[in-house]
């Protein structure tokens, strides 16, 4: 089957705030081989930069008939709107998550299948620099059988960032669980490439109202990796702390970034052999970062000038993820 579009790519974005506005939007301007027909937003019908707005998802796709479909919505959302789009021959991308139950993302894959299209989801870790620099290193055989994962995350959104509907738990869902923990998770399964199997996890927060602020779990994959995963939100604001380590039975990969204020500055990396032989650092400056790396990849797909294993976060290649942040979500909902 050949998913090459000749034409312009028809693109409805679905959903105007800050990923809408500035990041996706943007992109699209800039990509000759793409025609934004439309943008569908919660109230506001003003025409944005000449194009036209709806506030009825179902009227856009019916009258603009769009090839793709952005989805940057409020996380309740999704399911319902990826839904529509897939059932009037869109392809979709939706920012994560994808749902905020796992037998909707389920639904989605199998609807995209068999209504032949596209769902890609907005996790942009696999397509960056660290996955790059795993994956070749594993294909060298540097770092052997993958043993052992952590990760950790911390940062905290400012609080005009988590007014509106990202203070609210019907829109946003488990807090940080259902946020920034999709991220951290999806990229440590990536690298240890199997299902989980006996999770363990604490949420803490989510008392009085609020959104849950800090998780913790460790698990083991059919793949006998054994990963932990720590990440929270009290952080002090507009700093990050990442870290990320592989150990394999040849080596180790370790990832990590301070950031004391936020910037986008990749981590530094470094790899060791087991034997302390071969030590090698690696210059993440120059390779791909950033949010907006699914959609281009997909657009470069849909132009035929990507081959479709460069998806790497096609929805059904996420299902593990989103399978495992629900294992998650019901640890805290047990407490």
């Amino acid at each position: 089957m050949s998913f090459t579009i000749q034409e312009k790519i028809r693109t409805l974005l679905v959903g105007y705030g800050e990923l809408g506005r500035k990041s996706h939007h943007p992109l699209l301007n800039n990509s000759p081989n793409v025609k934004i027909v439309g943008i569908v937003r919660a109230k506001d019908k003003e025409p944005v930069y000449g194009l036209p707005v709806f506030t009825s998802l179902e009227l856009a796709v019916q009258e603009q008939k769009p090839d793709l479909a952005i989805i940057s919505t409020p996380h309740h959302f999704h399911y319902e709107q990826a839904k529509l789009c897939l059932e009037n021959n869109c392809h979709v991308l939706v920012e994560k998550p994808l749902t905020l139950c796992y037998g909707e993302a389920e639904h989605l894959v199998r609807l995209a299948e068999a209504s032949e299209r596209l769902l890609v989801i907005g996790l942009q870790r696999r397509y960056e620099g660290l996955a790059n620099v795993f994956r070749d290193l594993l294909k060298e055989g540097k770092l052997g059988k993958i043993q052992l994962i952590h990760g950790l995350f911390a940062h905290r959104f400012s609080d005009q960032e988590v007014q509106g509907w990202r203070s609210n738990p019907k829109f946003v869902g488990a807090g940080i669980v259902d946020d920034s923990a999709l991220h951290l998770i999806d990229l440590l399964l990536y690298f240890a490439d199997g299902k989980v199997q006996d999770l363990h996890a604490r949420v803490l927060g989510g008392e009085d109202g609020n959104l849950p602020h800090s998780f913790t779990c460790f698990f083991d994959t059919d793949s006998n990796v054994t990963v932990s995963a720590c990440g929270s939100y009290l952080s002090p604001v507009n700093s990050v702390q990442e870290e990320i380590s592989i150990w394999g039975t040849n080596g180790a990969l370790f990832a990590r970034r301070f950031c004391k204020e936020w910037n986008t500055n990749p981590p530094v990396v470094f790899f060791k052999s087991s034997d302390g032989k071969q030590k090698q650092d690696f210059n993440l400056s120059d390779m791909p970062m950033g949010r907006e790396l699914p959609l281009k990849t997909l657009l470069r797909f849909l132009a035929g000038k990507a081959p479709r294993d460069a998806l790497l976060t096609e929805a059904k290649n996420t299902l593990e993820t989103h399978r495992t942040i629900e294992l998650i979500r019901k640890a805290h909902d047990r407490n």
